[in-house]
């Protein structure tokens, strides 16, 4: 039910949030978050690590559009992609 609901709202808020997906095995990442040109925010598990430089700044912008340029499922997917994912759940 989770999977469904994230895949209607992936639906219905598009194209103002987005949601990509990459295979781990493939790229890691830490959860990172790039709030414009003031602040990059890193999760590294039990808190935040947060940039205020420009260097740090442009180095996880790069980082961030490199993941979405490898995602294997694009923002557009996202939804039929949680839908298949709820379906492959109920199988099992």
């Amino acid at each position: 039910e989770q999977l469904l609901r994230m895949a209607d709202l992936c639906e219905e808020l598009y194209p103002s949030t987005r949601l990509h997906v990459f295979d781990l095995r493939r790229r890691f990442s830490a959860a990172v978050t790039v709030l414009g040109q003031r602040r990059a925010v890193v999760y590294v598990g039990s808190g935040y690590l947060v940039f205020n430089t420009p260097e740090m700044i442009r180095f996880f912008t790069r980082h961030f559009d490199q993941l979405v340029r490898e995602a294997d499922v694009r923002s557009h997917e996202a939804g039929a992609w949680l839908r298949a994912l709820a379906n492959d759940v109920r199988a099992d």
